[in-house]
């Protein structure tokens, strides 16, 4: 046998006419009446399935043409834009990846910022990857710019992503 939990809620009587209305309420007192409310039948209930994870991906809207797998800021109306590794006014924006495409402005574009990104075709070695030209991944760390760690690639089609702070390297 489940245990009953109950939830009770007492008004005192009331000095003046009162009414409370809501979406499923509708209660009215005179002077001089109290109120006890049980909410036991509300609160009981068998527990839900749990709810899908999180998930590392979020959809955002392209300010142009996007290629999957390049490095976007998100301005304050959620849509994204190529980010170079010498953009100073956008650098501490960093959205994440593209992992999809967009073909024009106002295309939804899915982003990604952390986790395994599997992407086939990524055609990098194992090894770290930077923030490039004009949002690109690249394997050579910048000597100018900014330095921006994006992750590591561990295979040729998966790459594990974890954003790092840019370094000002100028």
């Amino acid at each position: 046998m489940k245990p009953t939990r109950t939830l009770t809620l007492t008004l005192r009587p009331v000095e003046r006419d009162l009414a409370l209305t809501g979406p499923a309420l509708g209660l009215s007192l005179a002077p001089g009446e109290g109120l006890r409310l049980d909410f036991a039948a509300v609160l009981r209930g068998e527990r839900g399935m749990p709810g899908p994870a999180g998930d590392a991906t979020f959809l955002r809207i392209s300010a142009g043409p996007l290629s999957a797998l390049h490095a976007v800021w998100e301005d304050a109306t959620g849509v994204v834009h190529l980010l170079d590794y010498r953009d100073a006014d956008h650098i501490d924006l960093l959205a994440g990846i593209t992992v999809t495409a967009a073909g024009a402005a106002g295309q939804p574009v899915t982003v990604q910022r952390s986790g395994v990104l599997d992407a086939a075709g990524l055609g990098l070695a194992p090894g770290r990857v930077w923030l490039g030209i004009d949002g690109a991944l690249t394997q050579a760390p910048p000597t100018d710019g900014f330095d921006v760690l994006l992750g590591n690639v561990v295979s040729p089609d998966r790459l594990i992503l974890n954003l790092q702070d840019p370094i000002n390297l100028e």
